[in-house]
């Protein structure tokens, strides 16, 4: 997203005046989008473009167990607030909440010292949601991230085993599940 062309796509893809839009955005992003409108500086211009056309942002924010993935959310949440509606994602293949994603939900130290979750409570006090990614067995997604196959064809991709194709059934069904809290900030 480093030319100005790309970057600018977000924002000018409301255009055409659907009702929904779906932009996955890599990690690390954020300062491009800060240049997109606000010249680097926040993003209270991009917001309140957005907005004037009537539009709300919601933010999927993907946690790992790294603490860089809840800085990440805490910077937006510091740059945008209540502005937008927050969404968080704990990716299970990273492992079971809440012992498996310590900077997330907080966890106490050896010395006694509590440590992380702010960011977290602070999304839930603003009216985020938290939803579960659930985990594909490895082997599973390996072979259709190789063959670039999206899941909801990997029934017909002849690729996979019957037990493998079972994985994924079962894997969208949980994610569909899942989503549920989410669809509201989606209009859905």
């Amino acid at each position: 997203m480093a030319a100005d062309d790309e970057r600018n796509i977000l924002l000018d893809s409301i255009e055409s005046g659907e009702k929904l839009y779906v932009h996955d955005l890599a990690g690390g992003l954020l300062a491009d989008l800060t240049r997109i409108v606000d010249g680097g500086e926040g993003l209270d211009g991009l917001l309140d473009a957005f907005e004037a056309h009537g539009y709300r942002l919601t933010l999927f924010h993907v946690i790992s167990p790294d603490v860089g993935a809840a800085q990440s959310v805490a910077r937006w949440l510091s740059l945008i607030g209540d502005r937008a509606d927050h969404v968080a994602v704990i990716n299970l293949k990273h492992g079971k909440p809440p012992s498996d994603f310590p900077f997330w939900y907080g966890f106490t130290d050896a010395k006694d010292v509590a440590k992380g979750g702010k960011t977290r409570e602070k999304l839930l006090a603003m009216g985020g949601v938290e939803i579960e990614f659930p985990a594909l067995p490895a082997g599973t997604f390996a072979k259709l991230d190789a063959e670039n196959i999206p899941f909801t064809r990997a029934d017909k991709a002849g690729l996979l085993t019957i037990t493998e194709r079972a994985h994924v059934a079962k894997f969208l069904r949980d994610f569909a599940a899942a989503l549920t809290p989410s669809l509201p900030f989606l209009g859905l």
